[in-house]
């Protein structure tokens, strides 16, 4: 995701002389070497101060410049004055993009960046966006630098598919949703990293257990799309978000949050996310274990709820072994 990011960034750098980068200390992290040697007088590496990346990055937008902001999610939070009041609160026109967003594995508790999406979307004005891939990233990269207003891309510390294996990119539009898959027996609302995960979840909920679940990726946590989650929680019997942040403040929880405002049945939902404790040293895919966020753990979750909150779906595997 990383190499990514940095080569769209050149890239929309080269079309538009507004565009320009900022980090901190991070310039390698960020990938955004290349950009520092293309353009020299368009990027700043302000040191160990992502208060000041942020307060910079304001400035530079007032002054009618286009800046990325590329921080690790983890250390963003020391900016969570700066983005208050120098981007929300005044409407600010600035792309922070979250590097390192969700469990990193190797570096630890202390750069794991889970809660990004709490301590971004509580703010008015701000939108918060996450790509499933490469394909993805580079469009949401677009998006954010075009829009009037704050925005946030997350988007973790792995690879991204490769290209042959990437699924088709529907057109991106500002709070909608992308149904991937069609199910009846529930749905999934993947944010981010967590689309392609799901893609093996729903075919071991197959496999093992012959439900057919409806897949969604999410796209954006802030604006929510409102007519998806209406549509989902009235037509399945449950429905699960799936998130790789904290459950408190995440993209379930504002899902959640939606739809009790809207009397919608709220009983049918559950976040699948990282509960309240600490994800310590692991490689990736350990830590997302621990996390019961790999695709086992997924199923294992799932049916557990299954068997709770929709028995009538639990029991449907039975019928058609016996047809």
């Amino acid at each position: 995701f990383t190499d990514v990011f940095a080569n769209q960034a050149i890239q929309l750098a080269e079309q538009d002389e507004d565009v320009m980068a900022i980090t901190a200390a991070m310039a390698d992290g960020t990938g955004l070497i290349e950009f520092k040697k293309r353009f020299p007088e368009r990027f700043h590496d302000v040191g160990m101060a992502e208060q000041h990346a942020v307060g910079l990055a304001q400035g530079l937008a007032l002054g009618g410049k286009k800046p990325l902001c590329a921080v690790y999610s983890t250390f963003m939070q020391r900016a969570f004055d700066q983005i208050f009041q120098e981007l929300s609160l005044i409407n600010t026109s600035v792309v922070l993009c979250l590097d390192r967003a969700g469990v990193v594995g190797p570096d630890g508790a202390t750069h794991n960046g889970v809660f990004d999406i709490a301590y971004c979307r509580m703010f008015p004005n701000m939108t918060l966006m996450a790509p499933r891939d490469g394909k993805l990233l580079r469009q949401m990269m677009r998006l954010a630098l075009h829009h009037q207003g704050p925005s946030a891309i997350r988007f973790p510390r792995t690879r991204v598919p490769h290209a042959d294996a990437e699924l088709p990119a529907g057109e991106l539009v500002l709070g909608r949703a992308e149904q991937l898959v069609s199910g009846n027996d529930g749905t999934l609302i993947a944010y981010g990293s967590m689309v392609y995960i799901c893609l093996d979840v729903l075919d071991l909920l197959k496999q093992k257990h012959g439900l057919s679940f409806s897949l969604i990726d999410a796209r954006f946590a802030k604006p929510l799309d409102g007519e998806m989650i209406r549509a989902e929680l009235t037509r399945q019997a449950i429905v699960f978000t799936v998130e790789e942040h904290v459950v408190a403040g995440g993209f379930g929880s504002a899902v959640m949050e939606w739809a009790q405002k809207e009397k919608l049945p709220t009983e049918k939902l559950s976040i699948l996310a990282i509960e309240d404790e600490w994800i310590e040293h692991g490689h990736r895919a350990e830590a997302l274990e621990t996390a019961g966020l790999s695709a086992n753990r997924i199923v294992e979750r799932i049916m557990e709820q299954v068997a709770v909150k929709a028995p009538e779906v639990h029991q449907q595997p039975i019928a058609r072994i016996i047809h």
